[in-house]
């Protein structure tokens, strides 16, 4: 959790992971 902390790209991740979890409801 602290490399996401110190890393500025914790957003873009953040949201990366959010449109998979997107992605797998829509296959469901």
């Amino acid at each position: 959790s602290r490399l996401l902390k110190t890393t500025p790209c914790a957003n873009d991740v953040r949201i990366e992971l959010n449109f998979l979890l997107i992605d797998i409801f829509r296959q469901r």
